[in-house]
């Protein structure tokens, strides 16, 4: 993952190319137009990234997570199997950055702190924590979710989709 201080202030763009953002590299690839592409003519050769104007994404999704624990990758493919898509391999994703604030507010067991500064209540335990839909404790979609969107008139699988809802034995969040 690149940080602030490894990254240009300001992006080199012309109607053709556009600039690597990593500092010092000197690299310009073809203009992406409407949608994002992964593709060759995109690919930065020195940094392996995808660029467009407005963004540029990892090779990889791991490539823009805080850290890589076994457990960590292990979940976040698990919950892939339920999220409808993807972009946390992109540098702006709010999917990365939910991802690693929640993921290292539960690692480091400071969610509930967290969570009850935020309540202004006890909340007791944290029973499940729920990326994207995705119960660890049911290793599926999330059934209380689910009932909530029938209830709504959603089609499950089309449903909304919160980046995070958190199941204490006091209430959910």
């Amino acid at each position: 993952m690149f940080g602030l201080n490894e990254l240009k202030e300001k992006l080199e763009i012309s109607e053709t190319k556009v600039g690597c953002p990593v500092k010092e590299c000197t690299e310009k690839v073809e203009r992406q137009r409407k949608s994002f592409k992964r593709s060759p003519e995109f690919r930065c050769p020195s940094h392996g990234i995808y660029i467009s104007p407005s963004t540029f994404e990892y090779k990889s999704e791991e490539d823009n997570l805080l850290w890589k624990y076994a457990e960590d990758i292990w979940l976040l493919r698990s919950l892939k199997a339920v999220k409808r898509e993807s972009r946390i391999a992109r540098d702006n994703s709010e999917d990365a950055l939910s991802w690693n604030v929640f993921r290292f507010l539960e690692r480091s067991k400071n969610l509930l702190p967290w969570l009850e500064s935020i309540t202004g209540k006890r909340e007791g335990s944290t029973q499940d924590v729920v990326y994207w839909s995705y119960s660890s404790g049911e290793r599926a979609q999330w059934d209380l979710l689910n009932k909530a969107r029938c209830e709504f008139g959603e089609d499950i699988e089309l449903g909304s989709e919160p980046d995070i809802a958190i199941a204490t034995s006091q209430s959910i969040v």
